[in-house]
């Protein structure tokens, strides 16, 4: 057995909320042993290697998933680091205009997407990447300068 397999313990079948998403942490930390840190084990691949993970150890879940439900993991799964940093990146630049910009509601917007993001595999489903994508690039390109007032004619 893996050194950061069994740190902490739970029953091979989980049933409820946190026992699943406990155990698919478990079995993410499995899975990433063995693939390479700088590449991961290859687009696609996150779900099978943790499926893999979870016959070998004989764990698995009511609902039976073995989604890690959090897009940050399986980004690293899939792409190691270079493609988690991209990821990171692909949230911080819009942030940081944001922050220039001084609009708050994409500063929020970029914030509760990266909190939705530790609890779900957002990027994995087209309506996460429809939601990054068109609702970033509306808030991003589209809201005023703040320091611009129109003029007004009358």
């Amino acid at each position: 057995e893996p050194a950061n397999a069994s740190f902490f313990e739970l029953p091979n079948y989980t049933a409820t909320s946190i026992e699943i998403r406990l155990s698919l942490m478990k079995l993410s930390s499995i899975a990433g042993s063995g693939i390479s840190r700088w590449f991961g084990a290859g687009s696609g691949s996150a779900e099978d290697r943790i499926r893999e993970a979870g016959q070998e150890y004989g764990i698995s879940n009511v609902i039976g998933t073995y989604d890690p439900h959090n897009q940050f993991v399986y980004t690293f799964l899939d792409l190691g680091t270079i493609g988690l940093l991209s990821l990171i990146a692909m949230m911080l630049i819009p942030l940081g205009i944001a922050l220039r910009k001084k609009s708050t509601l994409n500063v929020g917007f970029t914030l509760v997407f990266v909190a939705v993001c530790l609890t779900v595999s957002a990027c994995e489903l087209q309506k996460g990447i429809v939601l990054f994508t068109f609702f970033g690039s509306l808030l991003l390109f589209h809201e005023g300068n703040p320091e611009h007032k129109p003029h007004h004619h009358g």
